[in-house]
């Protein structure tokens, strides 16, 4: 799987339904939906993790 350049941190779901998320230098919090690119999130974030 294609990744984003600068990855800091990363989360992820056991729901495969979920994104995977993470955080980058350039681009801040991005997404990766099922069989989709990575895209950048549009909300203020300070970093990638799932409640719990």
């Amino acid at each position: 799987m294609p990744g984003p350049n600068g990855v800091q941190s990363i989360g992820a779901s056991e729901d495969q339904t979920r994104p995977l998320i993470a955080e980058t230098r350039e681009n801040g919090i991005v997404r990766l939906l099922p069989n989709t690119d990575w895209k950048t999130v549009d909300q203020d974030g300070s970093a990638p993790v799932y409640p719990g």
